[in-house]
């Protein structure tokens, strides 16, 4: 009696494991006998190893349509059912990744939304895939899942902190042409906050192992979250606005006096709001992060102070405008701790706001 079994790799189980942890519904797609793939699967420790098969019994493509997603395990596969089998995952909803390493496994890779190859396979499979696995060992996906988390979740928190340049950017901008005053920040100035609390950190938040689950469209992640810490910095705009025609018409500080010091108080204030925005960004908290806030917070105004001459032309505040720069940045504060309390809630009437227009401009776009 001779006995013939196929060696199951002891990172196998892990593997599966991981993927089912991560809400990944797998399916095995195989050209042998559905009863020896499920004993495989079964010793691989996969979950649902006995709802499997015989593919040759699924004689026309809606049948095997519907057995798409009933099914755990086909046997008996061709490369024709492969490709329909994906197509039929991808009609229902879902986002299908796929791993051969076959020239019968081609089809299918070209029509999966993510194909992955062994370097051991075809040259054929290889060709087509989006990703080769060099060691050909399909443990190396979660690292591989991992690696995609990252860098998509730095993006998106790159691109929060770049998109409410734009946001408020665009908000003072309007709100400078009907207001008489002049725009109260310039260039250089609003480079040096830029370097500070956009530059430099979002260059190293974008090296942080970030493996927190992706979720949604990119833009509907970002732009609320844009808009808010835009609002936030445009508020200390409208409050040098009015600070400035209050203390006027109060008879506080002539206009010209506010005038003389607006600059140095606007970069004051909108370094201190873009700070407030970036603690936000940063959380949740890590000793490195608290060490580059405290880099980049010292940075800032050692630069304020070695520059403020010769470069930036900032002019020293008198007790009125420092006590107008402490109400204004107190007030930055309590802003910012009443949005993060309802962050959740701000966030959601923002997206909701954003895909109702979506779909007014789509609406329109369809009518012509």
């Amino acid at each position: 009696l001779v006995k013939i079994t196929d060696c199951i790799r002891k990172e196998a189980p892990d593997t599966l494991r991981y993927f089912a942890e991560q809400d990944v519904d797998i399916r095995i797609i195989s050209g042998d006998s559905p009863v020896t793939v499920s004993g495989v699967a079964k010793r691989a420790g996969l979950a649902g190893y006995d709802n499997y098969i015989d593919a040759s019994t699924l004689t026309d493509d809606e049948t095997l349509w519907a057995a798409a997603d009933k099914y755990k395990i086909f046997g008996r596969v061709t490369p024709y059912q492969k490709l329909e089998l994906v197509k039929a995952l991808k009609a229902q909803g879902h986002t299908v990744a796929m791993t051969g390493d076959g020239v019968n496994d081609v089809l299918a890779l070209k029509e999966s939304d993510c194909s992955i190859a062994m370097q051991s396979g075809s040259d054929a499979a290889r060709n087509v895939s989006n990703i080769v696995l060099l060691d050909s060992n399909f443990a190396s996906m979660p690292k591989i899942v991992g690696e995609g988390r990252r860098s998509i979740n730095n993006i998106e928190r790159s691109g929060v902190l770049f998109l409410y340049k734009t946001v408020y950017s665009f908000l003072a901008a309007l709100l400078f042409c009907f207001v008489p005053m002049a725009y109260p920040l310039q260039a250089i100035q609003l480079t040096q906050i830029n370097i500070f609390t956009n530059g430099i950190p979002s260059f190293l938040l974008a090296m942080e192992p970030n493996f927190k689950r992706v979720k949604g469209e990119f833009i509907e992640n970002v732009m609320p979250k844009s808009i808010m810490h835009g609002l936030l910095i445009t508020f200390n705009f409208i409050g040098i606005v009015l600070m400035r025609y209050i203390s006027g018409w109060a008879g506080i500080l002539p206009l010209e006096v506010f005038d003389t010091g607006v600059n140095t108080m606007a970069t004051l204030c909108i370094g201190f709001a873009a700070f407030v925005i970036l603690v936000k960004v940063c959380m949740p908290f890590k000793a490195w992060k608290i060490g580059l806030l405290a880099f980049l917070v010292t940075g800032f105004a050692l630069d304020l102070l070695m520059l403020k001459d010769f470069l930036l032309d900032l002019q020293p505040l008198c007790k009125e405008m420092l006590i107008m720069t402490a109400i204004l940045m107190g007030s930055t504060v309590l802003l910012g701790v009443i949005t993060a309390i309802f962050e959740k809630k701000i966030i959601k009437n923002l997206l909701a706001f954003q895909i109702y227009w979506r779909n007014v401009f789509d609406k329109l776009s369809n009518a012509r």
